[in-house]
């Protein structure tokens, strides 16, 4: 190991460090609400955002803001379903000339 972390010019009291590493208390809570809001994103078929999340929890008593949602939903590397609303294009361009108009000032021929 002492010649892998000279190698790498890594410290080896770093390398023992993490190898001997605990999680404490605020890292276990932290990976649970990670799991908490994963769990509710891939329930919901991926589609809910930070807010729906947020409320979710709140409905299933884990209070949380939606600031912290969206840091935890920033980590995970997941984003909601966005749909772009659809909208009428009233102006779908000019009657070609070799068409004729059938309705003339608003009576049928």
């Amino acid at each position: 190991m002492k010649q892998l972390c000279s190698a790498l010019k890594f410290p080896r009291s770093t390398y023992y460090a993490a190898l001997n590493h605990v999680p404490s208390k605020r890292e276990q809570e932290y990976a649970e609400f990670s799991n908490a809001v994963f769990s509710v994103y891939t329930e919901f078929k991926k589609r809910y955002g930070a807010i729906k999340i947020q409320r979710e929890l709140n409905d299933r008593n884990i209070t949380c803001s939606v600031k912290r949602v969206q840091r935890h939903m920033k980590k995970l590397d997941i984003k909601s379903i966005v749909v772009k609303k659809y909208q009428y294009q009233k102006n779908q361009g000019s009657v070609p000339d070799d068409k004729e108009n059938i309705c003339v000032s608003g009576k049928l021929r």
